[in-house]
């Protein structure tokens, strides 16, 4: 790897690629967000069928094992935003009304199951581990340093 010798310092250019390092990191964990919600990973221990093992059901009737995906009905990936990049910041939300349940567990009312606590099921942490964003924004913001 070829050393980069600073020859001249701009601050503020440096600090104005700071929404564009922002907005490509976004632009990659979004869909990553996404596989994350379908990934067969989350362990969902609601109830157990004869055979002892662990079994929900989905809106539509299907019996579904424990692990699962997070995926369900899509509402909650189809809620995903797309990243919102300020100056100095980039937010990706999701706007289900239950997306913080989900995330962090939480008490849900269930005419099938009674109510329960639902366990949390993090999808996020497992892209930021896998796309750290220190790593990503040495490499970008040295990318984009050296085009200018």
């Amino acid at each position: 790897m070829a050393r980069v010798r600073i020859t001249r310092w701009n601050a503020e250019a440096l600090l104005g690629l700071v929404p564009q390092v922002l907005q490509a990191y976004g632009e990659q964990v979004a869909p990553q967000l996404q596989d994350s919600l379908k990934a067969v990973r989350y362990e969902w221990p609601l109830t157990t069928d004869q055979g002892g093992d662990i079994v929900t059901y989905r809106n539509n009737g299907e019996r579904v094992r424990s692990p699962r995906n997070i995926f369900d009905t899509g509402e909650l990936a189809r809620s995903q935003t797309p990243p919102q990049v300020t100056s100095n910041s980039m937010r990706i939300a999701w706007t289900a009304p239950y997306s913080g349940e989900v995330l962090r567990g939480g008490y849900i009312v269930s005419r099938r199951n009674g109510n329960y606590i639902a366990p949390g099921r993090d999808w996020i942490t497992p892209v930021v581990q896998a796309t750290p964003p220190e790593k990503f924004f040495v490499e970008e913001w040295r990318r984009l340093a050296q085009g200018q």
